[in-house]
């Protein structure tokens, strides 16, 4: 049976508990600040030791909720705990929530999914933590004191509470990259993910998905030319293009197609695509970097740009491709834009032609048309995003009767609605009072889809009322 770690309750603590005056007790309630102040210092070792001079408060809301999960975990599997939770002598009420129970050995025990309270958290050979969880507007707010030891060694045990923690590159499969700190270094962890097979499957018609395509297994097909000379084995592209023409969607389709034989890593800053092309290269494994809207385009500095020339990054023999993208080309800085060999290759993503977008379109149907009504849809949807295709379609579905089956013409109303909606929007976001005022006097009442709705369901359908 484990024992109890022993605990000096603060003065501060137990002068407040002993105080049987309630107005008093009131008046003199300490902040959570002061209260995880004093157990803190209350329980230090010693005052001269220099590896925890101060303790670190943490907000973490949802952190004894973790704890718990953890600990009861480890429980359940007849294993002893990394970390023990126990509850200490409180300002705050204790209240457990979320009641179970878990069979542990050979009897049953209640154990809970989280409480409210102070507690302190032991983690052997570790100083110990202070936790105050507390209710405030129906909202639970939890802080925690610890030196910086004890809050890494709490924060590497939560890390791999869910998910064994891929410190190596894996081989294959797509990978998003989140970085930590462990002693100081910051390590690397690449987190699965799942692949929408429906979306993926959807995007592989967009025209750009092919010229992707293409890039890449030429890429990795020669890569012995790409490395000759002692060249880094990278090859940079930029999908350019207005939001909503299907950059993202590319990319996932792109990932569905090499997960097999490739690793894919998607990337949020400069820092962790630069990490993992050295990973990549570390361990000559042949790798597709994703990190869409990167700054280093946007704000380069002299040490990126020598990392985009080549200069500076490791050679990958197996080949280290890498996508980006962006929004508004003409923000990337004309040293990037404008020098060959720091972007291989810009692909502009663009509106879609009527071939490409029937094609897209019809796979949000819920049943197929007839080959001549493809070619009506596909110049209905001409020069829109597969974004705008979407909402066109749900949209065109929101508007039929029951039992009625979707038409081109519908889908065109549908067009026409989104468009209104969407000019609407850009008058209510960037109008002032003043401008709308004045745009009323000039032009007089907006286009109301009301009025356009009660026009089609009236005796003369084609009579639209603009």
């Amino acid at each position: 049976m484990q024992e109890t770690p022993s605990f000096i309750v603060p003065r501060l603590i137990s002068d407040w508990l002993s105080q049987s005056d309630t107005g008093l007790r009131r008046r003199t309630k300490p902040s959570v600040s002061q209260q995880l102040g004093a157990w803190y210092q209350a329980n230090r070792a010693s005052d001269d030791e220099t590896d925890r001079p101060f303790g670190i408060i943490v907000q973490d809301d949802g952190i004894v909720a973790r704890i718990m999960q953890i600990a009861n975990r480890k429980r359940h599997k007849a294993r002893r705990s990394p970390l023990r939770i126990i509850p200490i002598p409180s300002i705050v009420p204790h209240v457990r929530t979320d009641m179970g129970m878990m069979k542990i050995g050979r009897r049953h025990t209640t154990t809970y999914g989280s409480m409210l309270g102070t507690f302190m958290v032991t983690i052997p050979g570790i100083a110990p933590l202070f936790v105050i969880s507390y209710s405030l507007s129906r909202q639970i707010v939890t802080y925690l004191i610890g030196c910086q030891a004890s809050i890494d060694a709490l924060n590497r045990i939560l890390m791999g509470l869910n998910r064994r923690l891929i410190l190596k590159l894996p081989n294959n499969g797509i990978h998003t990259v989140d970085i930590f700190r462990r002693n100081g270094e910051e390590i690397i962890h690449y987190r699965r993910e799942t692949v929408d097979l429906e979306n993926t499957a959807r995007f592989r018609l967009h025209p750009m998905f092919n010229q992707v395509k293409a890039e890449i297994t030429n890429f990795f097909e020669r890569i012995d030319w790409w490395t000759r000379h002692h060249q880094p084995g990278i090859r940079k592209i930029l999908l350019a293009g207005p939001p909503g023409t299907g950059k993202t969607s590319i990319i996932a389709a792109i990932a569905a197609e090499f997960a097999r034989s490739h690793v894919v890593v998607h990337a949020q800053t400069t820092s962790e695509m630069v990490m993992t092309c050295e990973a990549a290269a570390k361990a000559a494994k042949p790798a597709i970097v994703v990190c869409e809207e990167l700054d280093l385009l946007k704000s380069p500095s002299g040490p990126g740009l020598l990392w985009l020339d080549g200069t500076t990054c490791t050679r990958n023999p197996a080949g280290t491709f890498v996508i980006t993208t962006t929004n508004y080309p003409s923000q990337i800085d004309p040293r990037v834009r404008k020098r060959p060999g720091r972007l291989d290759a810009i692909i502009t993503v663009a509106d879609l032609r009527p071939s490409e977008a029937a094609r897209i379109a019809a796979t949000y149907l819920t049943t197929p048309l007839e080959a001549s009504d493809l070619v009506e849809l596909g110049r209905s949807l001409d020069r829109t995003t597969p974004a705008e295709i979407r909402e066109i379609i749900n949209i065109a579905y929101r508007r039929l009767s029951p039992g009625e089956a979707l038409n081109i013409e519908a889908i065109k109303a549908a067009r026409i609605i989104l468009a209104r909606s969407l000019e609407q929007a850009d008058e209510a976001t960037y109008e002032t009072e003043a401008e709308r005022s004045a745009n009323f006097e000039r032009f007089g009442p907006r286009f109301d889809p009301a009025d356009y709705e009660r026009k089609l369901t009236g005796p003369d359908e084609n009579d639209i009322p603009f």
